[in-house]
């Protein structure tokens, strides 16, 4: 198998790369604890959590860094006001669409009844809240939606596939997390130009229908560090999720090239990005079309095990390795395809039998005349660790007009295995 393929492919050189550093925004925020506390203090949110009744708190599919110690807090919170926290899994049609497997997901990032100390509820079940004014069904989890008060956790941040004044933040986890895949489904068939306006109303229905008590939005930092926490009352929650995303998107990376030839990602991974690698910083989305870095072709390397399986954003790729092929779950993946209307998102590319002959490919099919010219070429981790990558020496005179960047070390070259996978870098010109 592959024989014709790699001797195609092979005759392509792989050429030496350079470790280079970014100065990315560094907002690490200290005191998590604290930093809740003086909140809730400001706010005296936790006012309306009374004795005896039961609290949903929601927990959603993407890889928060401080996310447990978050829940943790908010649980220890509601049990010290005398109430009983119940920990809700949010996150629409993730997980195969299945209780199970939106708890797995949970479980996978520590989210459990041992870590937490209160339950953990995960079914798919919904209930009718109510319709917009546009006439749309509002659906909202059935356990979320018979407790006494309700708390919504949710990090705010540019969304992959469509944009407006609210994109993922609180609004998208009241109308899609907590819908489930009904509720999902629903507000994904009225199309990405008008999702924004759409969560919105959504989640006005909610807010107006339930007892959501407030909202804990989170902002991350370009190094994946909780940057800024905000307690936010139910009246404030449009508002103020406006602001924040405005500020959310001043913090995110691009890579910061205006054209490269080939952009390699190592692994993607729904709890990487909901996009499996962020259009953000791809510049490649189905839905948003082709920006910056215009890389002419993607090569993707693995699915991470954090992702079980989902391979969103293979189809965004152009190669894949077999590495990532066998990782694909198709239960696990295509009912999120199918929820959100997204198939594209889903597309098999061309599968190569390892890491080297994947960038092969991706080489081999560049167009235009590359006589004597090496390809620019970017090697990133995933798109949620932009502060070291490795680029081609045709991207070096670039790096360098940059004030952010600087170059670490190089050249160096790829070191694959018999199968064609990576094991390490070596410095270039010795013998393995």
């Amino acid at each position: 198998m592959y024989e014709v393929v790699r001797e195609l492919v092979g005759k392509e050189e792989i050429p030496p790369f350079y470790e280079i550093g970014y100065d990315l925004p560094f907002r690490k925020l200290e005191g998590i604890r604290e930093r809740l506390g003086e909140e809730f203090l400001r706010t005296g949110a936790t006012a309306q959590i009374r004795r005896g009744d039961n609290v949903a708190i929601t927990a959603g599919s993407r890889e928060i860094t401080d996310i447990t110690k978050i829940l943790r807090f908010l649980v220890e919170l509601v049990k010290e006001r005398g109430a009983f926290p119940y920990i809700v899994a949010a996150m629409g049609s993730h997980g195969g669409a299945t209780g199970e497997g939106q708890r797995e997901v949970l479980s996978g990032y520590g989210i459990c009844e041992e870590t937490m100390g209160c339950p953990i509820v995960s079914e798919m079940d919904t209930e009718l809240v109510g319709k917009t004014e546009q006439g749309l069904d509002v659906y909202m989890d059935r356990f979320a939606a018979q407790c006494d008060g309700i708390i919504i956790v949710g990090r705010v941040k540019p969304h992959t596939d469509f944009k407006g004044p609210v994109e993922s933040g609180l609004a998208k986890m009241i109308a899609i997390g907590l819908g489930k895949q009904q509720g999902a489904e629903l507000c994904h068939k009225l199309g990405f130009s008008r999702m924004s306006e759409n969560v919105s109303r959504m989640a006005r229905v909610v807010l107006e229908k339930k007892p959501v008590i407030f909202g804990v939005a989170i902002l991350e930092d370009a190094f994946h560090h909780t940057a800024k926490l905000e307690v936010i009352l139910p009246e404030d929650f449009e508002e103020r999720e406006r602001e924040l995303l405005k500020e959310a998107k001043t913090l995110i990376p691009r890579i910061p090239y205006d054209k490269i030839d080939i952009l390699v990602v190592d692994e993607i991974g729904k709890n990487i990005s909901g996009a499996g690698m962020d259009p953000n910083i791809t510049g490649r989305s189905p839905r948003l079309g082709i920006g910056p870095p215009y890389a002419e072709r993607i090569a993707v390397l693995g699915i991470c095990a954090g992702s079980h399986g989902a391979g969103t954003g293979i189809g965004n790729a152009d190669v894949i390795t077999r590495k990532a092929f066998d990782a694909f779950d198709f239960d696990m993946t295509y009912p999120n395809a199918i929820t959100s209307n997204d198939p594209e998102s889903v597309k098999l590319p061309a599968v190569m039998p390892g890491d080297r002959e994947a960038i092969q490919f991706a080489m081999s099919v560049l167009m235009g005349d590359r006589e004597g010219r090496v390809p620019k070429i970017v090697w990133i981790k995933n798109t949620n660790e932009l502060q070291r990558f490795f680029v081609t020496e045709s991207l070096l005179e670039e790096t360098g007009q940059s004030g952010k960047l600087q170059v670490l070390g190089g050249p160096k070259n790829a070191l694959f295995d018999k199968e064609g996978y990576v094991k390490g870098w070596e410095e270039a010109g010795r013998p393995e």
